[in-house]
């Protein structure tokens, strides 16, 4: 079996069987067209020649031609995924990429706001109409406490205390709970 067939069948199963959503077939799809060409360059047709060296020698052009650590990884997860896929369907003996790895993506910092762009970003809503009123409180409820959006967003009417100055916060599992001061203008919002 051509390589080429093996991806179109592993295309249909992605599709079909796993209802994996339309980004992750077409990413898999590149990664895996990339690795075809790569084979092909390498004079291996089968897909029954693919094995671990050969994988090995992919994920190390695919770092020494520059491309990125994100990309290297989700390549290497693709190549797992699909000979994971051959594999149990019979047409491997074993999956090559089994103990394929690249190195993990480098976390960057997130950039933070200056204190002008900060108040150029607390400046922007409106404060008059519901909705300006609303995304106001919002911003300045976000600022004051400094509450994650997964936290922001799990919020109820009840949990914010005016009288107190209180906000009660839980993690998107609901076990952990801290409470959170409110200064006075985040509170009149």
């Amino acid at each position: 079996m051509t390589v080429a067939s093996q991806i179109e069948d592993f295309r249909r199963y992605l599709i079909e069987d796993r209802r994996a959503p339309s980004n992750t077939v077409i990413s898999y799809m590149r990664d895996l067209s990339r690795f075809s060409d790569f084979l092909v360059g390498s004079g291996i047709d089968e897909g029954n020649g693919v094995t671990p060296s050969v994988v090995s020698a992919y994920v190390d052009k695919l770092k020494n031609d520059g491309w990125s650590a994100s990309t290297v990884s989700r390549s290497v997860a693709a190549l797992k995924c699909f000979y994971s896929y051959l594999h149990q369907a019979g047409h491997m003996p074993a999956n090559p990429a089994a103990n394929a790895s690249a190195a993990p993506p480098a976390k960057s910092l997130p950039r933070i706001l200056t204190i002008g762009e900060m108040e150029l970003l607390l400046k922007q809503p409106l404060s008059y109409g519901s909705k300006g009123c609303r995304d106001k409180a919002m911003l300045d409820l976000m600022y004051a406490t400094g509450i994650r959006v997964s936290e922001f967003v799990a919020l109820n009417i009840d949990d914010i205390n005016l009288a107190t100055g209180l906000v009660r916060c839980r993690d998107a599992d609901k076990h952990k709970e801290r409470h959170i001061p409110l200064y006075p203008s985040a509170i009149k919002s």
